[in-house]
């Protein structure tokens, strides 16, 4: 449509004489986004100003399930997208269907330190533990990826929300996170309060007949949330549950 073509080409004035002769500003294009998400993704800061100030819908979903502020997480690390969505009512705790992914999981994978601290600094629903589809974490994601900074934001961070998470399960802070093994993806982040080893591990054991170590990405990822005394305890109660990568070590 020609007001799509508008947003690739940052093109303000056309995009005005069509919304004033009645073009729909939330129409969808064959490929399944609205002019914003197309303006989003592109990069393009004044249009995404100019469709707002047009009252665009912030929290229109694409056919891949995501508003514009996943795109924005995923793909603008100045924060700048993000900023002006917030601020336009865009809400943080909107979920990809597919994948069960948050926008601060998108910047936990893609190390997008700006747009995470803004969420965390507004009342826009972010929330450090939601899980995705696979039992994920944000913070997850940040360590998996070698993204320091926003993990370390995140991990700092005061919560927004807690409680259930949607699945029948109580979510905690990342302060004392019970991330135990997740059956559907087979593997554990290892995010949990050191010193509480005992409590996390009676946790696993119940919800799910299972120790917290089953396939730790990295040496690294063990090494960066446990000390040496919880490190023998570990491998003492996994009974040889460890991936291939802890044995090497």
């Amino acid at each position: 449509a020609p007001l799509h073509r508008c947003a690739v080409a940052a093109n303000v004035q056309m995009a005005k004489m069509l919304l004033e002769c009645g073009a729909d500003i939330n129409a969808v294009s064959l490929r399944g986004g609205a002019a914003l998400h197309i303006a989003v993704s592109l990069g393009h800061k004044e249009f995404v100003r100019f469709l707002i100030e047009a009252n665009a819908d912030v929290n229109m979903v694409n056919s891949a399930g995501h508003t514009a502020l996943h795109i924005a997480s995923a793909l603008d690390l100045s924060g700048q997208m993000a900023t002006l969505l917030i601020r336009a009512g865009a809400r943080c705790d909107s979920v990809d269907p597919l994948t069960g992914d948050t926008p601060l999981h998108l910047c936990g994978l893609k190390g997008n330190h700006a747009t995470a601290g803004l969420m965390l600094n507004h009342s826009c629903g972010a929330s450090l533990a939601v899980t995705d589809h696979v039992g994920i974490l944000p913070i997850t994601l940040a360590q998996w990826h070698g993204h320091t900074e926003v993990e370390s934001l995140l991990r700092h961070s005061p919560p927004h929300s807690s409680g259930d998470n949607g699945r029948g399960e109580g979510t905690s802070t990342v302060a004392g996170v019970q991330h135990a093994c997740d059956r559907a993806s087979g593997q554990t982040p290892l995010v949990f309060a050191p010193g509480d080893v005992d409590r996390v591990f009676a946790h696993a054991e119940a919800r799910y007949g299972a120790t917290l170590v089953h396939h730790a990405p990295s040496v690294a990822v063990l090494d960066s949330f446990i000390t040496a005394e919880e490190g023998e305890k570990l491998l003492s109660a996994c009974e040889g549950s460890f991936a291939p990568s802890v044995h090497e070590s």
